[in-house]
């Protein structure tokens, strides 16, 4: 437990064991089963949301500073299910109504942690490929990449690779963020040194839970597709059961 929790009065995290990354889907299930259909749509409210915020032109942007605010949303829901409390679809946009401010800093912080993130990792690429590759991978535009040299090719390569290494801990800060501002009135900035000691000291429940999770996606993929309206809405809860494993008082 870090000087900084103890000295604050902040939520203090735990460590927890390998086996948790597992409990956390179990867990996650469980509390989706008390009300399956609304956890369905509310999944779906969520995901449509971002996906379209994310095609508007200009604004796409606000997707991504969206996020916190939504998944409070979530945050909610599942403290209100855990308390046997009937869900509503208003709680969802409960996110939008309080704590809005800190939240949207999260988004901001995340928005712009990725860019830079993004900049460097990928600054091989704009010496290898130039400008016109970098800026269509930058803004997602893969027929860029057309008739790319093998320098330019290693280039991108070597810049993922770089971008994954950079991005796990702006991730790992994120990840119990949401929670800490929506549940424990937490500012933005503690919630995010906050999240990113707990994610520190939950390496290999969070590996685990990260390797289930790729399993699991293959499998609800099969049929249709259709396992992920099981899997969508378990995944999202996943959040915030994680959070309550990891800062149970």
């Amino acid at each position: 437990m870090t000087t900084f929790e103890h000295r604050s009065g902040l939520p203090v995290s735990r460590a927890v064991s390998a086996n948790h990354g597992w409990l956390w889907y179990i867990r996650a299930f469980q509390l989706f089963r008390q009300q399956p259909g609304l956890w369905i749509v509310f999944t779906l409210i969520f995901f449509i949301i971002h996906i379209v915020a994310t095609k508007l032109p200009l604004i796409g942007m606000v997707a991504n500073l969206l996020g916190p605010i939504l998944f409070a949303g979530i945050v909610t829901a599942c403290s209100m299910a855990e308390n046997g409390e009937e869900l509503e679809i208003g709680q969802l946009f409960a996110g939008f109504r309080q704590r809005t401010d800190q939240l949207a800093l999260l988004g901001v912080v995340a928005v712009v942690a990725m860019m830079a993130v993004s900049m460097i990792a990928f600054l091989p690429v704009l010496v290898a490929g130039g400008a016109t590759v970098f800026t269509g991978i930058l803004i997602g535009n893969m027929e860029a990449l057309a008739g790319i040299g093998l320098f330019a090719a290693l280039a991108i390569v070597i810049s993922i690779l770089v971008f994954a290494a950079m991005a796990i801990p702006v991730t790992m800060a994120l990840w119990f963020a949401t929670n800490l501002v929506m549940l424990e009135g937490v500012g933005a900035v503690d919630a995010l040194k906050l999240g990113l000691n707990a994610s520190l000291r939950n390496l290999v429940p969070m590996l685990v839970y990260t390797v289930i999770g790729t399993v699991l996606m293959f499998v609800a993929i099969i049929p249709f597709g259709l396992g992920l309206l099981v899997l969508g809405p378990t995944l999202l809860i996943t959040g915030y059961v994680s959070y309550r494993d990891v800062f149970d008082r």
